[in-house]
């Protein structure tokens, strides 16, 4: 079970992208806690990124879960607050969104993505989180 990477509110309206049913994104108010799926430390930590020259920058955080098994990519719009090597607990606090969004993901300020060991994508569901 994945802890929810935002307030419930925000859950319920996330958008799955039924082309890439491994993406899961969402439209934060600014400010919004951006949190951690599981319990585990950060991979790597990107700014500044952009998919096009048009787009806004945007933060990049991969996230290794505990056991080694699966590992997260959030894509944000906003301020990041952990470093690569930081040890994370589930449900922590990692980011905060900006005003704004991806151009690339439809204006969202969150996509995020799970990974498993071999770094296959994995189909996302609501249903996966608590």
């Amino acid at each position: 079970t994945l802890a929810l990477p935002v307030d419930k509110r925000y859950f319920e309206s996330a958008l799955l992208d039924e082309e890439n049913p491994q993406v899961l994104s969402f439209y934060l108010d600014p400010n919004e806690s951006i949190k951690a799926v599981f319990k585990g430390k950060v991979k790597a930590v990107f700014k500044d990124q952009k998919s096009f020259p048009e787009d806004n920058p945007f933060q990049e955080i991969m996230l290794d879960r505990e056991d080694g098994q699966f590992w997260a990519a959030y894509i944000i719009f906003g301020d990041i607050f952990v470093e690569e090597g930081d040890k994370i607990e589930q449900g922590q606090e990692i980011a905060k969104a900006k005003e704004g969004g991806l151009g690339f993901r439809s204006m969202t300020n969150l996509s995020l993505w799970i990974h498993d060991k071999n770094n296959e994508f994995v189909e996302l569901s609501k249903e996966m989180f608590k």
